[in-house]
């Protein structure tokens, strides 16, 4: 994915994602700010714990697997229901959009807008353009 190898990066990944000190992570998920720093640092002083791993996939919306293993990052247990009722590109989209920050997914919805905006325009443009059409002909 993007490099992070093992919990402690995925961990570290996820609370830079939203911005987080440690002791604003630990705070939203129940444990002591070392625990935090213990997960994160280089030697792997330690591992979460299963009630650590469950509160970091709930607050974070990723799955214990993805926090565990790397894989499938972004969808919880509470997710699978939704992810059944996309087709496979759509829940890639929803995968990747998952993995941004905040600010970021703000940027993607802006432009997402904006495009829609713009098709609106186009068909609105199209419309009027064949309702003068058929106009012309009538009168003709």
């Amino acid at each position: 994915m993007i490099g992070i190898d093992n919990i402690g990066t995925r961990i570290k990944y996820l609370r830079e994602r939203e911005a987080l000190s440690q002791a604003a992570f630990a705070k939203k998920i129940g444990v002591s700010p070392g625990n935090v720093g213990d997960w994160e640092s280089p030697n792997k002083k330690s591992m979460p714990g299963a009630k650590a791993i469950h509160a970091i996939s709930c607050e974070f919306n990723v799955s214990a697997d993805w926090i565990l293993k790397g894989t499938n990052p972004s969808i919880s247990e509470d997710q699978m229901h939704e992810k059944e009722l996309l087709n496979s590109d759509e829940s890639e989209l929803l995968q990747l959009f998952r993995t941004l920050s905040p600010k970021d997914q703000g940027k993607i919805v802006g432009y997402m807008e904006s495009i829609l905006e713009k098709l609106d325009k186009e068909v609105i443009s199209s419309n009027s353009t064949h309702g003068e059409e058929a106009a012309t002909n009538e009168t003709a």
